[in-house]
């Protein structure tokens, strides 16, 4: 490994055929081990300014993806002290790397009873159903966007990326007290059990109002030919799924959910008073 990283960034290495296979396939999941440290910061010349978790649990370059594409140097270090910079793993106590941790995290992140969380869910069945495809990557998007130079419309660029999932991720963001939004289904999990730890059993409740809400909206626009006139339609109808939801939850649940709707809901029409849509668009499109 020294061979090849040296005084460089191994955020910043890339695959090369001088390379050893073995080096090149460990390139290829590097944002998965990137995901798993922070740098802490001394002089900053091997921390990468937009790659490197160093001000936060997330990069820039995810935190402020708008600002990332039209910035013209994406290569700069973070250059303050004369300690030098070292990585801290978040997956052990004493912040070195171990493959067993990042075989727990990855373990952890991507098996942690999601599919039994989903299916015990309080939520319509066919809900179910789809957000078991989404995790499955089975939906149909436009992938074959990116052959006319769009951005491919990929599971993660429809419910995260594009501009209308970053509004509605932004204003769930607020009303939380969050810092800043998830840009990844992976993200997601890790983002809201820090800002609700709370409310663990209504994850999946409030993540399948809000992709329900995209995907409604997206097939909308697409095959009926209707247009979205304002992106507090899409929190409104998000709201609406939260507040019937609501009703098939204990207590407890039931009380969280209502609130946490009129939070939203109102956030989003704080920001744009004069386009709030009609009361029954949610009721409409339940249907």
């Amino acid at each position: 490994m020294k061979k090849y990283v040296k005084d460089k960034n191994i955020a910043q290495l890339k695959e090369k055929p001088v390379n050893s296979p073995v080096w090149n396939d460990l390139l290829k999941i590097k944002d998965i081990y990137l995901k798993g440290r922070v740098m802490c910061v001394g002089n900053g010349q091997f921390t990468d300014f937009w790659r490197d978790s160093w001000c936060g649990m997330i990069s820039l370059k995810e935190k402020f993806p708008d600002l990332f594409d039209i910035c013209n140097e994406t290569t700069g270090s973070v250059a303050l002290f004369a300690n030098r910079d070292y990585p801290k793993w978040l997956g052990e106590r004493d912040g070195k790397f171990s493959v067993k941790s990042q075989y727990a995290s990855l373990w952890a992140a991507d098996t942690e009873d999601r599919n039994k969380n989903l299916w015990k869910a309080k939520i319509p069945l066919k809900i179910k159903v789809f957000m078991w495809l989404v995790k499955s990557n089975a939906i149909l998007t436009k992938d074959n966007l990116s052959k006319k130079g769009c951005t491919p419309e990929t599971i993660e660029h429809l419910f995260f990326g594009c501009a209308m999932a970053r509004y509605c991720w932004s204003l769930v963001s607020i009303v939380i007290g969050a810092d800043c939004r998830p840009s990844s289904f992976s993200q997601f999990w890790v983002w809201a059990a820090k800002y609700m730890p709370r409310h663990k059993k209504i994850f999946m409740v409030g993540l399948a109002a809000i992709c329900w809400a995209l995907w409604r909206t997206r097939n909308s626009i697409c095959f009926e030919d209707k247009k979205c006139r304002f992106p507090t339609e899409i929190i409104c109808l998000a709201s609406s799924f939260l507040s019937y939801w609501a009703g098939l939850q204990k207590p407890q649940g039931k009380l969280e959910l209502m609130m946490g709707a009129e939070a939203l809901k109102n956030t989003a029409l704080s920001f744009h008073p004069q386009e709030a849509p009609p009361e029954d668009v949610g009721l409409v499109l339940l249907r």
